[in-house]
């Protein structure tokens, strides 16, 4: 019978793929591999709901969460530190999402644009650990 068959497949699977979601939300929670950011209270809102650990590791319904979550932290882009007064947004360096609202870099086009990853200053790589690998 397919049921049978179909569960030996979607156990094993949906284990996996949980064990990921946990696993990439706790990197999220540690840009660079460091716990400085963490501790200082900069990491974006988006990570610390914490959705791959309690969405991926606890429920099928809290995966689809997972993934709505997912998805608006990466049209968010990153929480980093950087220079606001270069890039129109203010005075000075600050911490903030450069890319949500920036007239130069709309935030569904950092993703492709490496020479935009530059404007966060700290935590340092942090687009390049957020994004998605290239294609």
């Amino acid at each position: 019978m397919c049921v049978g068959k179909c569960s030996r497949i979607v156990g094993p699977c949906l284990l996996a793929l949980g064990t990921l979601s946990v696993a990439a939300n706790i990197l999220l929670l540690f840009p660079g591999g460091t716990a400085k950011y963490l501790v200082e209270g900069h990491i974006s809102k988006d990570a610390k709901v914490m959705a791959g650990v309690w969405g991926g590791g606890i429920t099928l319904l809290g995966a689809a969460a997972c993934f709505v979550l997912s998805g608006v932290g990466l049209t968010n882009g990153p929480l980093c530190f950087y220079n606001a007064s270069e890039h129109g947004r203010g005075h000075g360096t600050l911490w903030g999402y450069p890319f949500l609202d920036s007239p130069s870099h709309r935030a569904e086009n950092y993703l492709y644009d490496r020479s935009a990853w530059s404007i966060c200053l700290e935590p340092a790589g942090v687009v390049a650990w957020n994004a998605p690998p290239p294609a």
